[in-house]
């Protein structure tokens, strides 16, 4: 039998959607100070989003990168969609997402390679679980230094994850349900 989009066979229930919105702004030495600093504060930390792209059992995922020199509009756009079967796992740099398929858990990890100079002041910084009620968002944002010497690049990532229970509808206004910022002071 037929139940439709977004409906588990085995649980008999409706599958919400989740989305995800990965926001990076990048910027070198040249850009630390104003007026490019200023252009480089513009960029929001969330986007509207169409709810057309929304579908029950589905995480979508869009990213953004903003950069040098005006920081006006995103230099690159990636617009995925993926399953949301019951044993997923989605991972982007430090961030990763499960669902399990009734639960929507995000998770945050400092690592070297994903996130940058400076390092905390342990070292393993781990976040842990976050989860996603029904029709509610998260947001995660970091920044970091990679690069050597002098030849610096600076990266600010904002990630907002939506989970849409009851309505298709993803608000990033207003307060997350729940926020991590880690945003260390960058030479």
């Amino acid at each position: 039998m037929f139940l439709g989009l977004g409906f588990s066979y085995n649980d008999r229930q409706m599958k919400p959607a989740l989305h995800v919105q990965i926001i990076r702004t990048s910027w070198t030495k040249r850009s630390r100070g104003a007026p490019a600093a200023t252009a480089r504060a513009r960029v929001p930390l969330a986007l509207p989003v169409a709810v057309a792209a929304l579908q029950r059992g589905e995480l979508t995922v869009a990213n953004y990168d903003f950069g040098e020199p005006n920081f006006a509009l995103p230099t690159t756009l990636k617009f995925e969609t993926h399953a949301l079967t019951n044993d997923l796992h989605f991972e982007q740099g430090a961030f990763s997402l499960r669902w399990n398929g009734k639960i929507a858990s995000t998770r945050w990890q400092w690592s070297a390679w994903t996130v940058g100079a400076p390092e905390p002041t342990f070292f393993n910084r781990d976040l842990g679980n976050i989860e996603l009620t029904s029709d509610s968002w998260v947001r995660l944002r970091w920044h970091g230094r990679f690069g050597g010497r002098n030849n610096w690049n600076y990266r600010q990532t904002v990630v907002n994850i939506a989970r849409c229970d009851d309505k298709l509808n993803v608000d990033f206004c207003g307060e997350p349900a729940c926020s991590f910022e880690w945003l260390p002071s960058l030479r």
